[in-house]
């Protein structure tokens, strides 16, 4: 029993030894898999190709994509050096390149914070035009990238890429403020443009007078104006399109409203230019004159548009005016008939010897018969008495009855009353046309 129990002991002595050793050898068995533990680092020269050939294709082709190459084949050399332990032979050798390209990757990564930013602005610059506040902050955006790309010395390992881009980027924040400038352009115009309607619309509204109508359309055509200086591949293109439609017509409304305003104001000023001259002329008694001076008034006032704000005035005065052309028509028939009268009367009044004398009016037609005629007449008269001859009385009665016939067809074909006088101014006859 009690050799028993030894030999139990030493078989568990025996089994910790071999455990012991068991462990021993795995320890060693895992350090010796360990890269770069035993004999040369492939590993190493590896990354230090990899490494190498990153920077060499940065110096020879700098371009985003080489540089995205350069970045996944550093990211692959510091996975390789990476599990090296530091207490192997070639510990510190990797520790040393680990740290290289740890600040390669920081070197790289500068850059590529810039060429992120390039690529963000490039991505919103995408399928233009934009409103303004875009195109600002793609201005923005570049500016950052070229600042970022600025402070890159020559000396960085991804300097001739961040050279290249440098250009490419100044050159893209060229045209974003190109861009930026007709943007804010377009804005400016489209908002003088709906400005200038505004006021048109409130001067179209309230006109009342050439003048007012003059700003309208003025203000019309400014609106126009200011639309059609909107450059294009922007927003406000289409905006300024759109309102270009709205406008044009209203601009040509109160075009044409204009023109009547002008042609009313020039017709009602020829009009009234007229009307004076006529006026003028009736009392100058020229009524040849006066008529056609009121027909060329009448006239005026006949074209000037009914549309206008001359219609009303217009309207008025030609009412007035046919009134007056009637008048001096008038006045002008009564001159021709009194002026035919005086010659009648003249011819009567002087057929073979001066008898008489006369005066005319539009009232009253007189004739004075002269003394030296009435004498005569009176002479014939006692003679025939006396001498009882009865042919001179008979010849003497015809011719009494000739000068009453030939006074009574005179104021007959004039419609005035005339007056026979002695010399001495009484009424001897009177007769009135139709009475």
């Amino acid at each position: 029993m009690v050799r028993s129990r030894h030999w139990r002991q030493r078989i568990g002595l025996l089994l910790l030894g071999v455990g012991a050793g068991a462990m021993a050898l795995g320890a060693a068995a895992y350090a010796i898999t360990r890269p770069c533990v035993v004999g040369g680092c492939a590993q190493i020269d590896r990354a230090t190709a990899l490494e190498g050939e990153a920077l060499q294709r940065l110096r020879n082709e700098p371009s985003t994509a080489n540089l995205e190459r350069s970045w996944e084949q550093i990211a692959i050399a510091r996975n390789l050096v990476a599990p090296i332990p530091a207490w192997s032979r070639h510990g510190s050798q990797a520790a040393a390149q680990q740290k290289e390209l740890t600040a390669v990757q920081d070197d790289l990564r500068e850059i590529i914070a810039a060429l992120s930013i390039g690529w963000e602005a490039a991505q919103l610059s995408q399928d233009p035009p934009h409103p303004l506040e875009r195109w600002q902050q793609l201005e923005e955006l570049w500016a950052q990238a070229i600042d970022r790309l600025d402070q890159i010395p020559e000396s960085h390992v991804a300097y001739p890429v961040a050279l290249v881009k440098l250009n490419e980027y100044r050159d893209h924040l060229d045209a974003i403020r190109r861009r930026t400038v007709l943007e804010q352009r377009a804005e400016e115009n489209v908002a003088a443009a709906r400005l200038a309607a505004q006021v048109a619309g409130d001067r179209q509204t309230s006109a009342t007078s050439l003048d007012e109508w003059q700003q309208a359309h003025a203000s019309w055509q400014l609106a126009i104006e200011s639309l059609m200086r909107v450059p294009g591949g922007t927003t406000g293109e289409d905006a300024a399109q759109t309102l270009l439609e709205d406008y044009t017509p209203q601009r040509d409304s109160a075009q044409r409203q204009q023109d009547r305003e002008q042609t009313a104001a020039l017709r009602y000023q020829l009009s009234t230019e007229a009307a004076d001259r006529a006026r003028v002329a009736v009392n100058e008694k020229r009524w040849e004159q006066a008529i056609g001076f009121w027909q060329q008034a009448i006239a005026n006032l006949r074209a000037v548009p009914t549309q206008s704000t001359y219609a009303e005035n217009a309207r008025a005065a030609l009412e007035s005016h046919t009134r007056s052309l009637a008048q001096t028509v008038a006045k002008q028939e009564m001159a021709q008939m009194l002026d035919q009268t005086s010659k009648n009367l003249a011819e009567f009044c002087t057929s073979t010897t001066q008898i008489c004398s006369y005066t005319v009016s539009e009232s009253r037609l007189v004739v004075r018969l002269r003394a030296d005629y009435l004498a005569t007449v009176r002479q014939l008269d006692q003679q025939a008495a006396v001498n009882k001859s009865v042919e001179t009385r008979v010849q003497l009665e015809q011719h009494l009855q000739s000068t009453i016939n030939a006074l009574k067809a005179i104021s007959e074909s004039s419609g005035i009353a005339i007056d026979v006088l002695d010399p001495a101014g009484k009424r001897l006859a009177q007769y009135t046309p139709g009475g």
